[in-house]
């Protein structure tokens, strides 16, 4: 039996077409909307870090603007770990401490540490 899964996404239409809702319910993956007014407290990526992480990911890919083929899956998931990489443990860190704040300002464990042990 599968643990039961609670997905939050946004409303971009890829994300709700029938063959994705239809294949997490197979895995017992419920998917919720973020409310509109509600991204700075659920979701951290929007908050903190998906634009510095796409910023560095274009200038991964900015050698070459007029090449008429996408860059192969290995040199995207290349350029994918990279700009990931160059992303400090702070920076994530925020996008928790904004989101989560609240709940964070009681743990025994501040967010920056949470993070950096997790990545060892």
């Amino acid at each position: 039996m599968h643990v039961p899964i609670l997905l939050l996404w946004d409303d971009f239409s890829g994300h709700w077409t029938q063959l994705v809702t239809s294949y997490a319910t197979s895995l017992n993956v419920g998917l919720m909307k973020v409310p509109k007014s509600a991204t700075s407290v659920c979701q951290p990526a929007d908050v903190a870090w998906n634009f510095p992480f796409k910023a560095r990911l274009r200038a991964h890919n900015s050698g070459n603007k007029f090449a008429l083929t996408a860059p192969d899956r290995v040199k995207m998931s290349k350029w994918v770990s990279m700009a990931w990489d160059e992303l400090s443990s702070t920076t994530i860190a925020n996008g928790y401490k904004k989101a989560f704040g609240p709940l964070l300002d009681d743990a025994d464990i501040a967010a920056a540490d949470l993070i950096e042990n997790l990545s060892r």
